[in-house]
């Protein structure tokens, strides 16, 4: 937390609310699997899963009646019961699976906007990570939490809550970060986002190639089955309660956010330690994390470990690669049993492209250096967008928080 925010966090009076006396819980019912349509629909809608973000990259269109509708200036705050995950939601969208464990909360206070969400947000955030499959949610409207009351305050009900604090601490949190994004940038020396010849090369060639198939450029593509490249194994497993102080290793666990690491710990033990530069898969979300450092595993993982004759081909770089080819894998893999995963993931295929050389189609063949290039482009035109959005965003946060405060003793620095 930053030093002033923080200290005005301390200094606020706060008082404690039910996540009933603030929300109305509503059950968002999905579409059966039988009408399910993902062909990609530039007029249509992203489909939601249960850990609160988009099942899939594309938009669909799907039946009207299984649409639900949002402004982007009201959203609304979902969890999902049946792994305990919780998120925002700022626009219409579908539901996978007809089911109730799928839960809206709706603000029963009116005049509210997406950083008074996310000030609550992060409040229950922090009662959400210790959920889990397990967790009862019967109960969740009597949940407790604290929020900011007004100076002038004399008792805790909505009227006391101090949105207007609320919403100013996040403006102007959001300006530090972005500050401190455009700082790094600098000090990174990533301000350069030039491409060079070998970079711009590699994206005509990808782009050219559609990402499969053989090009005029040289560029030939090979299927290979996942279990010649990887290997998977179950991970040994313990609590949280097991944890130490500490933050030298990620203690990860089945949930999509926060790429997979629910928080970090000291040494526990070496019997459970999983090794660096290997990938974990969740069983739930089934989503693949590429982990630079040791670390240790919660129920329900696996673990994804190149093979001899690979591994010391993969760095960071390729890794991004071989993570979003892996995270393609999705469907294939939510569609069988557990018990199946290990064999399902061994069989399924990824194309890669060959050295122009190769005259086999051997791991030795594999183009290592343009995945490397390939993916080193893409950073600098991401990184190039982020910049560029940097600039943008800070100086609309500069005049909105300057039109909502622009005296600066009501500053919160």
């Amino acid at each position: 937390m930053i030093g002033p925010l923080s200290s005005q966090l301390n200094a606020i009076k706060w008082g404690e609310f039910k996540l009933g006396d603030l929300f109305e819980k509503r059950t968002m019912r999905g579409y059966p699997k039988k009408d399910e349509n993902l062909t990609e629909n530039k007029n249509g809608y992203h489909v939601f899963g249960q850990n609160i973000k988009h099942q899939y990259p594309q938009k669909v269109l799907l039946d009207e009646k299984y649409l639900h509708r949002m402004s982007p200036k009201k959203p609304i705050l979902a969890y999902a019961s049946s792994v305990g995950e919780i998120g925002l939601i700022k626009e219409s969208f579908y539901r996978s699976g007809n089911n109730g464990a799928f839960q809206g909360l709706f603000p029963r206070f009116k005049d509210y906007n997406v950083r008074h969400l996310l000030f609550i947000l992060s409040k229950l955030k922090n009662i959400f990570n210790d959920f889990g499959y397990a967790t009862g949610m019967s109960d969740v409207l009597n949940l407790k939490f604290s929020l900011p009351l007004k100076p002038t305050a004399k008792t805790q009900t909505l009227e006391d809550i101090d949105f207007d604090f609320m919403e100013k601490f996040i403006a102007e949190l959001e300006q530090c970060r972005l500050a401190e994004l455009q700082a790094y940038l600098k000090a990174a020396g990533l301000e350069n986002t030039t491409l060079s010849s070998d970079e711009e090369n590699a994206l005509n060639v990808f782009n050219n190639s559609g990402g499969g198939g053989n090009t005029p450029c040289g560029l030939t593509w090979q299927s290979f089955k996942l279990g010649d490249l990887f290997e998977i194994e179950k991970t040994l497993s313990f609590n949280k309660d097991a944890l130490t102080q500490g933050g030298d290793y990620d203690y990860i666990t089945r949930t999509s956010q926060n790429q997979g690491v629910l928080q970090t710990t000291g040494f526990v033990n070496a019997e459970n330690l999983n090794p660096p530069f290997t990938w974990n898969l969740g069983l739930l979300q089934m989503d693949f994390f590429y982990r630079k450092k040791s670390w240790y595993a919660g129920q329900f993982m696996r673990k994804i470990t190149p093979k001899t004759e690979i591994k010391n081909k993969i760095n960071s770089h390729t890794a991004h690669y071989f993570t979003t080819l892996l995270n393609t894998l999705k469907r294939p893999l939510l569609s069988v049993l557990v018990r199946d995963i290990d064999k399902t993931f061994r069989e399924q295929k990824i194309q890669l492209p060959l050295k122009p050389t190769a005259k086999t189609q051997t791991l030795n063949d594999i183009d290592f250096n343009f995945m490397h290039t390939f993916i080193n482009a893409l950073m600098k035109q991401t990184i190039q967008g982020v910049a560029q959005y940097c600039d943008a965003k800070i100086q609309a946060t500069k005049e909105i928080i300057s039109q909502e405060a622009p005296v600066q003793k009501d500053s919160l620095f």
